[in-house]
């Protein structure tokens, strides 16, 4: 499993608020030859032809990540 802290710092996280999608992409740019796969409901991952996450996208990110927040009583600060 991937720990977040290991990822380095300048990684390019997009939102779009009227499709609600958040999007992390880990590598400097998607590759041909990636594939998605859903890990959780709305929640899919992106892999290199390696088998490695260069990213994700939380669809519905609002009330997804809401709903992290409320159940696990965690507070998300971003900079």
């Amino acid at each position: 499993m991937m720990n977040i802290m290991e990822l380095e710092e300048e990684k390019d996280i997009h939102y779009s608020p009227v499709s609600d999608v958040l999007y992390f992409l880990f590598a400097d740019e998607a590759r041909s030859g990636s594939h998605n796969e859903e890990a959780l409901p709305g929640v899919h991952v992106e892999y290199d032809e390696e088998g490695k996450v260069i990213g994700f996208e939380v669809l519905n990110a609002s009330r997804v990540l809401k709903e992290f927040v409320r159940k696990t009583n965690a507070s998300v600060s971003l900079k």
